[in-house]
């Protein structure tokens, strides 16, 4: 983050920077630049700071995959995430929108498969792993309905946040595919986050999963596309052949 500020506050910067107020936030630093000077800077690498500032945090994503082209009901869970100016965010293809959400004011467990009572929920570990620790009394959860256009490209990632202001949390990934069988395969992973698997580690298979779809994908198209110009050149190479013979 210092190097980032000292970048943006020399004397070469854009002018941008010397215009404007600007927030930066790199992870849980935060620095307000006003007319190319250093006004505030904050760090909140803790859970506890976040609640102390009333942030969101320790947010965790049910389902983790999605169909393309369906609408779908997304909840996210965490702390401070249910005040009135907070808001799902969700960021890909150089794109991003805005969810409007509705609240739920009962505390549910985030890792989806635990059937704990909401007295045992407290202790749940599925539910403090899940959600980075947060205790089940500070769960909040939202939910938004999605819809993703069908694309070309067969898979995508996307990142949901949660913001509250110019502040927003730590993503999760979204995996977004074509076919309904592997979309529903690769939601179950979320029986095992927090119990199995750490969220980074869920969010890295997703990411993973992702990658490997879309080389598929792109394989896939790639071979089509040969297949057709080797066809096309032939048919072509064919008919001079056939007038010859006229």
């Amino acid at each position: 983050m210092q190097r980032l500020l000292q970048q943006v506050l020399s004397a070469t910067a854009h002018p941008f920077w010397n215009t404007h107020t600007v927030m930066l936030q790199l992870f849980g630093h935060l620095a307000v630049i006003y007319n190319g000077m250093l006004v505030s800077f904050t760090s909140l690498n803790s859970a506890a700071a976040l609640h102390q500032q009333q942030l969101p945090h320790g947010v965790a994503l049910s389902p983790p995959c999605i169909l393309a082209g369906e609408d779908t009901e997304i909840q996210v869970s965490g702390a401070n995430i249910s005040a009135a100016d907070c808001t799902i965010v969700i960021k890909g293809g150089g794109k991003h929108i805005k969810l409007s959400s509705a609240r739920q004011s009962d505390s549910g467990c985030a890792a989806g498969s635990c059937a704990c009572s909401k007295r045992q929920q407290q202790a749940c570990p599925a539910v403090t792993a899940a959600t980075g620790g947060v205790a089940a009394a500070q769960l909040e959860t939202v939910r938004s309905m999605l819809h993703v256009p069908a694309s070309s490209v067969g898979c995508q990632v996307l990142w949901v946040e949660m913001a509250r202001g110019a502040f927003v949390a730590e993503p999760r990934p979204l995996l977004v595919v074509d076919d309904p069988e592997l979309a529903q395969e690769v939601a179950s992973l979320q029986q095992l986050e927090g119990s199995c698997l750490s969220p980074s580690q869920v969010d890295a298979l997703l990411l993973d999963l992702g990658l490997v779809l879309s080389h598929i994908h792109s394989a896939a198209a790639a071979g089509s596309t040969a297949g057709s110009k080797r066809s096309s050149s032939s048919t072509g190479s064919s008919q001079p052949h056939q007038l010859s013979h006229a």
